[in-house]
């Protein structure tokens, strides 16, 4: 029987809270005691730096060096293990005759060793702590990282490795960037990907393999039996198949899909997607199942997984849904009407897609009055998803007390009240509670990358912000209603403009007169409008729509008296937007299309066209094809 290896004495300096400690163990269970604040957990956290990474709190290196120290740190242990007695050593230390920045130094028996990963030949580390509690709750990336680190007790060269396919795999994504990359680079680095990816994946296969024999030969015990598996075909793979089969059957996945990966801006298939899964072994009862979280009002709910059968307040989040599940149609167990009625062109195009959509119950009109708690109990749910913008709202507390009264949770999301702000974490909140936190992270990664290139570029360069007119359900009536700082309103501010109707207005919408808007002279015209304007003479913005009737329209109304004579149509600063953005999960391709509209020498460079291309092809299951955002000057469709 391999006996486990011991530290027989621990030396800490100028770590944490420690000036300097020693501590000696006679034994191989040690237990720390203190009250808060005594350094306890620091001990665990300098142990944990005598293994590669960063640690159980997984802070930086300087992070650890003691406040009013010298800015360096370190850790020595006399470990006794299969190897003998060894004298491990690392920390944060000055470069000899330089003043450049710290680097860490690992030494095995005082001699230099190149990484940390050196001293699992006398020591290999695992850890437990309260963070990690919701481990098996959490994205599957925390698991990864978790198992990586296990993987390490069996695999010492383990980290090397998974660092080294990281790197592969941000050389080919960075390959993929160019329109048109060389077939020969690609080649070679796809070429070094699978074989990179192939043994990551083999030496995870045997760890988990290796702990689930022994799990299934200790039986029952005190603690619940576990199952474990691995959810990657790769993994699967490598236990029965020969490496080098592995590697050519993952080397023509890559090469068949460089156009959906280039679009997508990440590879989307590998090990480094793979999930561990746990399971209550007795009742094959997933670890991940029962979940606890925040949803957008700030309410825990918890949720048994797998989620399948949901009602929804407001049908529109159907489109949402489709963002982290490839079927969302198939999660209905009732909702409104108000998609078909509002948007009849996206409405048919997912019934094409998915024709049992038009079996799916109707338990309401999209409005919180119309709304059937009676209807949407009958349907049987597990979860009920609400947005309170249209549907039942959290005053809605008749609806509210008999979901909880049938043992139905509720989640809220908003992509309404506060649009920019709560659309990750509403995305984020769906992809926990279907078990869909990866699809979700690749639609947050979308929205995060292009709205934070518009955030910083503002920051940087303070431009003067244009004065704005968003005309809302522009040609319906007379000039002008507009939206404050909520919906689509939202938008403005964030894209660098100044929004003229929020000095006026009092509610998330409402009229502003037409001498207010002359008196202002505002610097950019956005007319806003949709489908549900056809036949009235308004704005038609929306899918199916030609951009050369929506420039027409547009035409039309910013030819209206008054309209006429302000700045904005003066110098042909007139534009249209789509209205159903102020209530939509790609958000941020409005964001890009006003941010080019207000400052079209600073955002030259951003392209709300390809964006929409590339969420198409990577993100919804329903593209969107038609005329979302329209310029008079042809520069926007």
């Amino acid at each position: 029987m391999t006996v486990a290896p011991q530290i027989l004495r621990l030396s800490l300096t100028d770590f944490r809270s420690w000036t300097s400690a020693t501590l000696q163990a006679s034994r191989r269970l040690v237990v720390l005691t203190g009250p808060n604040g005594a350094g306890k957990t620091n001990i665990l956290e300098a142990i944990s730096f005598l293994g590669p990474g960063r640690g159980l709190r997984r802070a930086t290196l300087d992070a650890v060096a003691r406040e009013d120290g010298p800015g360096t740190w370190a850790v020595a242990a006399e470990v006794e293990g299969a190897q003998g007695l060894a004298t491990l050593g690392t920390g944060l230390a000055t470069p000899a005759g330089a003043d450049g920045p710290h680097a860490r130094k690992c030494r095995i028996d005082r001699e230099p060793v190149g990484a940390a990963t050196a001293f699992a030949e006398h020591l290999r580390l695992v850890w437990l702590v309260p963070t990690m509690d919701g481990l098996f709750l959490g994205p599957a990336s925390e698991r990864r990282r978790f198992l990586d680190r296990l993987v390490l007790a069996v695999h010492p060269d383990h980290a090397t490795r998974v660092s080294a396919l990281e790197r592969s795999l941000r050389a080919r994504n960075r390959l993929l960037e160019n329109p048109s990359p060389d077939p020969h680079w690609l080649d070679a680095a796809e070429h070094e990907t699978a074989e990179l990816a192939v043994a990551v994946a083999a030496a995870r296969a045997e760890t988990v393999q290796r702990l689930a024999a022994t799990l299934l030969e200790r039986g029952a015990g005190p603690f619940p039996s576990a199952g474990l598996i691995l959810d990657g075909w790769m993994e699967q793979a490598a236990l029965t198949r020969p490496a080098i089969e592995v590697e050519d059957r993952y080397r023509t996945v890559l090469r068949e899909n460089r156009g959906r990966d280039a679009a997508a801006g990440r590879t989307l298939d590998g090990p480094h997607l793979t999930d561990l899964l746990v399971t209550f072994a007795p009742k094959g009862i997933a670890a991940r199942d029962l979940i606890a979280v925040t949803d957008i009002a700030g309410r825990r709910v918890e949720i048994a997984r797998p989620v399948k059968r949901i009602v929804l307040g407001e049908g529109r989040q159907l489109i949402t849904l489709s963002l982290v599940h490839p079927d969302p149609v198939s999660l209905l167990a009732g909702w409104p009407g108000d998609l078909a009625r509002q948007d009849k062109v996206t409405y048919g195009r997912y019934l094409e897609k998915f024709p049992a959509i038009a079996g799916v119950p109707i338990v309401g009109r999209g409005s919180e009055e119309t709304f059937s708690i009676e209807q949407a109990l009958a349907t049987g749910p597990d979860l009920a998803i609400l947005s309170g913008g249209y549907g039942p709202s959290l005053r809605s507390k008749e609806t509210l007390d008999r979901f909880a009264a049938a043992g139905v949770p509720v989640v809220f999301v908003d992509l309404i009240a506060k649009p920019l702000d709560n659309i990750v974490p509403s995305l984020r909140l769906l992809g926990r509670v279907l078990g869909r936190e990866d699809a979700a992270e690749r639609v947050v990664q979308f929205h995060e990358s292009r709205a934070g290139r518009i955030r910083d570029r503002l920051a940087a360069a303070t431009p003067v912000a244009p004065t704005v007119l968003m005309h809302a359900h522009a040609g319906l009536a007379e000039c002008c209603n507009a939206p404050g700082r909520a919906t689509i309103g939202a938008f403005i501010d964030p894209a660098g403009g100044t929004n003229i109707a929020v000095d006026v207005l009092k509610t998330p919408f409402g009229p502003i007169s037409l001498e207010y808007v002359m008196g202002r002279d505002p610097d950019v015209y956005v007319g806003t409008g949709g489908q549900h304007l056809a036949g009235t003479g308004g704005l038609v913005l929306g899918p199916g729509v030609d951009a050369a009737e929506s420039r027409a329209k547009l035409q039309g109304i910013v030819r209206s008296p008054g309209l006429a004579d302000i700045a904005a149509v003066r110098s042909g600063r007139v534009h249209g937007l789509w209205h159903l953005f102020g209530n939509f999960p790609l958000n941020v391709l409005a964001l890009e299309a006003l941010a080019k509209w207000f400052h079209p020498k600073l955002f030259g460079d951003v392209d709300p066209d390809a964006s929409l291309k590339i969420a198409n092809e990577t993100l919804l299951a329903v593209p969107m094809h038609g005329t979302y955002w329209v310029s008079l000057d042809g520069g926007g469709r």
